[in-house]
C-alpha cells in the first residue's frame, strides 16, 4: 500500500538527508510502538520524496498550509495517523492545519512522501 505521508522539517536545505533521518524510526526493521505507529501498520519497506504525489506540491510552508491532506503526519520524532477513524481506508481526514496547531508547530515545511508499507 502506499500513503501520502507529510514529513516537518525545519528547513529545506538538506530535504533527503532530514526526510531520512525523520522516517528512520518507522522502517519495518526499526519498528518501535512507543513512537506513535500502531501495531506495526504504518511501518515502511520503501519511501519516495513527492512519489506518486509529485503532482501536488511537494515543500509546503507550514505557515501555508489550508486543506492539504494526507494519511499520515511525522513531526518532532512523532507519527500522527491523520485518518479520522484509524484503518477506514479514506472516509476522512483530520485538517492538517490543526494537528499542527495541537502539536505547536507553527513554522518549517511539510515534504510530500510516499510511503509504502
Amino acid at each position: 500500500m502506499h500513503y501520502k505521508t507529510f514529513v516537518h522539517l525545519n528547513n529545506l536545505e538538506s530535504i533527503e538527508s532530514d526526510v531520512e533521518k525523520a522516517v528512520r524510526p518507522f522502517y519495518y526493521e526499526n519498528y518501535d510502538d512507543s513512537n506513535g505507529a500502531k501495531d506495526g501498520l504504518w511501518a515502511w519497506d520503501w519511501y519516495e520524496v513527492g512519489g506518486r504525489w509529485s503532482i501536488d506540491k511537494t515543500n509546503i510552508p507550514v505557515s501555508e498550509i489550508a486543506n492539504e491532506t494526507a494519511v499520515n503526519l511525522i513531526a518532532d520524532g512523532k507519527f500522527v495517523n491523520l485518518e479520522l477513524e484509524p484503518n477506514s481506508w479514506g472516509k476522512g481526514y483530520k485538517k492538517t492545519k490543526d494537528v499542527l496547531h495541537e502539536l505547536g508547530i507553527t513554522d518549517g515545511y511539510l515534504v510530500v512522501v510516499d510511503f509504502h508499507s
